[in-house]
Order: C-alpha cells, then sequence, then structure tokens
C-alpha cells in the first residue's frame, strides 16, 4: 500500500523506527524523496528487504504510534520517479497485482534501487526485463554499475566480434582502458580460433570481482547488516 504527499521542507532526519508486531496491523512508513512523502507499507519493505530495514532501522514493536510518525529520509542521489518505478514493482508482487509495463528507463531505475537497497526479487525482475531492451553498450555500463556479470561479459563480446568499429561516444561510456583491450581482442582473433574466448581471458580479473558482488544477491532471505555497502569496481578509467 503506498499513499504520496508533497513536503516543502526537509527537517526530517533518519531515527529509530518501531515497527508493530500485529500480523493484523500494517503500518505505514513515511519515505521521505526529494519535496515527496510516500507513505509505505512497513511489511512490505521488510518482507522484500532485510537489508532496508537494517539500513533505516525498522524494528519490531508492540508500539505502532511511533512508526506511524517516523520520517525516513532517503539519499538525495534518489528520485521520485526512481522510487516510484521500484514501488510499482514492489506494489505489483505484494499485492498479486497485474505485472507492471514499465519503460527501459524505469526499469533501470528498479535495477539500480533495488540493488542499492537488497531487494532481491525486484533486481531479478529488473534484470529479466531490461534483458531484451538494452544495447552492448548498455550491457557493459549497467553491468558494471549493478553488478551483472553475464551482462558485462557478452557486452564485450559483442563489441569484440563485430566488424563497426568503437565510436567516439561508445569509447567514453567503456573507458579508455577497456576500449584498449578491446582493440586488442579485434586483433587478435584474426589469427585466432573464433571459439576461443579471448574475452574472459582478458577481462578475468574484472568478471571474477562483479561475479563475487553478483553472489551476494542470491539469498534473498539471510543477508547480513554489512552485504548492502556498495564497493568500488576495479575498472580502469
Amino acid at each position: 500500500m503506498v499513499e504520496t504527499d508533497s513536503v516543502h521542507s526537509s527537517g526530517a532526519s533518519d531515527v529509530d523506527t518501531d515497527v508493530g508486531e500485529n500480523d493484523d496491523f500494517d503500518v505505514l512508513i513515511k519515505n521521505q524523496v526529494e519535496d515527496s512523502l510516500y507513505s509505505v507499507s512497513t511489511r512490505m519493505l521488510l518482507d522484500e528487504s532485510q537489508v532496508f530495514g537494517k539500513i533505516y532501522r525498522l524494528r519490531p514493536s508492540k508500539d505502532s504510534k511511533h512508526a506511524a510518525e517516523a520520517i525516513i529520509v532517503l539519499p538525495r542521489e534518489v528520485k521520485c520517479e526512481e522510487f516510484g518505478a521500484l514501488l510499482k514493482v514492489l506494489c505489483s508482487d505484494s499485492c498479486i497485482f497485474r505485472k507492471p509495463s514499465l519503460t527501459k528507463e524505469e526499469w533501470t531505475s528498479v535495477l539500480k534501487l533495488s540493488t542499492l537497497w537488497h531487494f532481491i526479487d525486484a533486481r531479478n525482475f529488473a534484470i529479466k526485463n531490461l534483458r531484451p531492451l538494452i544495447s552492448s553498450l548498455d550491457r557493459v555500463v549497467l553491468g558494471r554499475d549493478f553488478y551483472v556479470s553475464g551482462w558485462v561479459k557478452s557486452g564485450l563480446q559483442r563489441f569484440a566480434s563485430r566488424k563497426r568499429t568503437i565510436e567516439d561516444d561508445e569509447a567514453e561510456k567503456l573507458l579508455f582502458y577497456t576500449t584498449i583491450k578491446l582493440l586488442r581482442i579485434r586483433e587478435q582473433r584474426r589469427s585466432k580460433l573464433e571459439s576461443f574466448d579471448l574475452v574472459a581471458e582478458v577481462f578475468k580479473d574484472e568478471l571474477d570481482f562483479l561475479r563475487s558482488q553478483e553472489e551476494t544477491f542470491i539469498f534473498a532471505k539471510d543477508l547480513n547488516s554489512d552485504v548492502g555497502v556498495k564497493m568500488e569496481s576495479p575498472v580502469q578509467k
């Protein structure tokens, strides 16, 4: 369940938030995003992500009044349209509504926030729905940002095998050293068997790192409080 209100101040602060234990009563927690307040089902948030509950200190309590009055202030980099896209997916799952029809940009927002807060089911759903919508460049960029190793590998393979050259705008987003490595692979492919996986060899360290981060999203219900910390990618710029 979600309700939305507008606010014109950001004086609210991150506080310990008690959540009612009674299964028949679901408290609506206010989440402030930019200049809007979203009243969201606490039960839904906790059911979908233990990490979100730990980050914002949502905890069981018989006193639900405090939770109803509390406001969770989300990070400034989280935009209203991004949070709204995530809620569309969470609500469609929790309330057994028809699966949402989102744009590529909205699915990207869902992937971003579900990765940030470990909403595992929403993350997997976003990956599934984005797969047919994204380009080779998107696969590399989004895969690096949100730890989808398969996207990075397949995107790099497409750049390495295609006949068309790598354009300037693509090189900028791929990053300098990645572009150099891809050009080297394209040269090597001329003298080696097509079946030899040069991308896996040349980008082994990066792909291994991404897989190690990706594994933290496998177990949706057994996450530790330190899992939600995002690590820097070792990609050279």
